[in-house]
């Protein structure tokens, strides 16, 4: 039971020894190592602001997967590394304030470009009335993705039909990319997306030229090649890379 004694406030005595025992724990705390290393195995770290916005997070996303994100002030994604989506793990991105994926490495490819994609130029189109294979556009391709997508057409008039392909050539062989196209009278589109199958030995950095050729193959008309464009462009799916 308390006495009157205990209510009274301490002597000089006491009040030097917590002083004494305060500034041995300073002592100590100052002599403490660092943290060094660390770790969580489940749950996640987060960075959040004043209002309870996240501006950082580590560890177990929103979606289930483990990664790291890096959200502007207001809240929106702008760059995340992983635990994006089930099946694309491992994948950094750079999102616009709206959610457009602006830059990524290859989902499925590793070692490429994802995105931006990267038009390779290609010079303009040339009128054929030869009968053999004449180049019409020519272009170099600075491999950073995996996949090209490539466009053309063939145009030729009444009683005349011409053809148009695509090659590619790399490592001193050609390999065409995509059938051979013809037409009579008429249009004849291409669309095609060269995917790992085709450019199996390509590699990031590799320095590959593509070209356009066309032929006539009967008729006395003029045939007309044009490349509506070539891309650098991502893989959809894992069968591509």
């Amino acid at each position: 039971m308390p006495t009157p004694a205990d209510r009274l406030p301490p002597g000089v005595n006491g009040l030097a020894l917590k002083i004494q025992a305060l500034e041995r724990e300073v002592r100590e705390l100052r002599a403490a190592r660092r943290l060094e290393s660390a770790s969580i195995s489940s749950g996640r770290f987060s960075v959040i602001r004043p209002g309870g916005t996240t501006v950082f997070g580590v560890g177990k996303l929103p979606s289930g997967l483990y990664g790291t994100e890096l959200r502007r002030d207001d809240g929106t994604l702008a760059v995340s590394v992983s635990g994006q989506d089930a099946g694309t793990a491992d994948t950094v991105r750079v999102l616009s304030r709206d959610g457009k994926t602006l830059i990524t490495d290859d989902e499925y490819a590793d070692g490429f470009l994802g995105r931006p994609w990267v038009p390779v130029p290609m010079i303009p189109a040339v009128t054929v009335t030869a009968g053999s294979w004449v180049t019409t556009h020519i272009g170099v391709w600075l491999v950073q993705h995996r996949v090209l997508d490539l466009r053309a057409s063939v145009v030729a008039p009444a009683s005349t039909t011409g053809q148009v392909r695509i090659r590619a050539l790399w490592d001193s062989a050609y390999i065409q990319l995509g059938p051979t196209i013809s037409a009579t009278n008429e249009e004849t589109f291409l669309d095609y997306r060269a995917t790992g199958t085709d450019l199996a030995g390509v590699e990031y950095g590799d320095r590959v030229v593509i070209t356009q050729e066309c032929q006539r193959t009967s008729g006395a008309g003029t045939v007309n090649s044009w490349s509506h464009g070539t891309w650098g462009s991502n893989t959809y799916d894992s069968g591509e890379a």
